[in-house]
């Protein structure tokens, strides 16, 4: 029974932290302005500028000290602490020369002069942060809130946790300022997000503690306009219609040799990318397996791309709906190619039409092959079947233009531990879904994607 407790712990904290009115860390509106003025003007002493640190960053003392975290103090006083997040690299020859929407982008928070320079002289001083944290001690009279709170470092890191929503600051957000666990919400390890909107955000939440004159400070040393934190697979638009204008060429090449093999591997690719993009289905050897997973006229997709536990049912724009229409009437057509000359095909092709094999298979002189996960040298790009470009890269766009992140978590089919977006004690509606789906939908008409087309059989 204890090691049941102890394995579920971490698991219940996360869930009780929803309930944030029973909250035990949260401090009142009165506290947090007795206490931030009470640090703020103690802040030239080292236990009082580092507690004011993590209130206004939600970052564990360690997190603020710890010489292997990158901190700069700039001539203005200003102080950039930098995170410890890692983001993965993917590398094919047609994704390398792909201009990705980050690069070599270092991450990081900006902070105003009244924190950067106890940080500053902390970590000059290599103080340990478990001897910080036994030096924090406030006055008897300021040990409790008037509703009679505890103030501890530990509720004094967690008033992000509260007060985020004040300024628009999502947990997303508040995970990188934080430096939390980029597992503790999983689409942080694929959002390309706007760096100087995360600054603004940052800023605005600072304000609620700190003079104005300190805060304005932090605006000044705002990343620019174009600057992105996160992902390095997410790819610009231009690099999207790249690899797709990869496909067209070699497409035209096939279609010019009369080759209908090459012809149906690149159609087929062309097919799966668009409905990856369409839907963030991370690339799997049988992607979107059957056709009996595609519910309502195509209106709807059963995915599961990892384990049973990624199973999620989304909705499948209109442009992916027609692309896919377009699909099974070419496999019709082309099944009727070996009626007579090659049954073995022509069978292949009806169980991929009835739902009793894969949908999407790549064919060999002889066969088809179960699924997409050998493909012919002239297609062996890991762009095409293993690096998980079209999720990344479709996550950013919308987070860049606002969609919801917690509805956009349940399209891509993450859910924190305890939490069941589709349960009907949820708030969580499946418009939500319809509506990002609907966002896809302009986005893939925008990007101007080339049509392709195999041509009558």
């Amino acid at each position: 029974m204890i090691w049941r407790k102890r394995k579920y712990q971490d698991t219940h904290q996360r869930k009780n932290q929803k309930r944030t009115q029973s909250s035990p860390y949260r401090l009142t509106r009165q506290t947090l302005n007795d206490l931030s003025s009470f640090l703020f003007e103690n802040s030239d002493k080292l236990q009082y500028g580092i507690a004011l640190a993590s209130l206004v960053t939600g970052r564990t003392i360690s997190s603020l000290v710890d010489l292997d975290i990158p901190f700069e103090l700039l001539e203005s006083g200003v102080g950039r602490l930098f995170i410890r997040w890692h983001y993965g690299q993917a590398s094919s020859p047609l994704f390398d020369s792909a201009d990705r929407l980050i690069k070599d982008n270092a991450a990081y928070i900006v902070l105003p002069p009244c924190i950067a320079s106890p940080i500053a002289r902390a970590r000059e001083r290599a103080i340990p942060a478990s001897e910080l944290e036994s030096q924090f001690s406030l006055p008897a009279s300021r040990k409790r809130g008037p509703s009679g709170q505890l103030i501890t470092l530990n509720t004094i890191q967690h008033v992000i946790d509260y007060e985020l929503t004040k300024v628009g600051m999502t947990r997303f957000e508040r995970d990188f300022i934080a430096d939390n666990q980029m597992s503790d919400n999983m689409q942080n390890f694929y959002a390309a997000f706007s760096a100087r909107l995360l600054h603004q955000r940052h800023a605005d939440f600072m304000a609620l503690f700190l003079p104005e004159h300190e805060v304005e400070m932090c605006r000044q040393h705002a990343a620019p306009d174009s600057y992105l934190f996160g992902s390095k697979k997410a790819l610009s638009s231009s690099d999207v219609l790249s690899i797709y204008s990869a496909l067209e060429l070699a497409l035209g090449e096939a279609l010019r040799n009369r080759d209908h093999i090459a012809a149906h591997n690149i159609y087929t690719l062309y097919v799966v990318s668009t409905l990856q993009l369409a839907t963030m289905h991370r690339p799997t050897s049988n992607a979107f397996r059957t056709l009996s997973t595609f519910c309502n006229n195509f209106e709807q997709v059963e995915i599961v791309d990892k384990s049973v536990s990624s199973t999620r049912l989304v909705p499948v724009c209109k442009y992916a709906q027609k692309l896919l229409t377009e699909y099974i009437e070419y496999l019709r057509s082309y099944q009727a190619r070996f009626q007579f000359i090659n049954r073995a095909k022509y069978h292949a092709i009806e169980d991929m039409l009835s739902g009793r094999s894969n949908l999407f298979r790549i064919q060999t002189a002889s066969t088809f092959l179960p699924n997409i996960e050998h493909l012919p040298e002239a297609l062996d790009d890991d762009v095409f079947n293993k690096i998980n470009w079209h999720r990344h890269t479709m996550a950013s766009w919308l987070i860049i233009n606002d969609v919801v992140r917690d509805a956009l978590s349940v399209f891509m089919g993450h859910r924190q531990a305890l939490d069941l977006p589709t349960s009907a004690r949820s708030t969580f509606c499946y418009d939500q879904l319809r509506s990002i789906s609907e966002h896809i939908n302009k986005v893939l008409h925008t990007l101007g994607l080339p049509h392709l087309s195999p041509g009558k059989r």
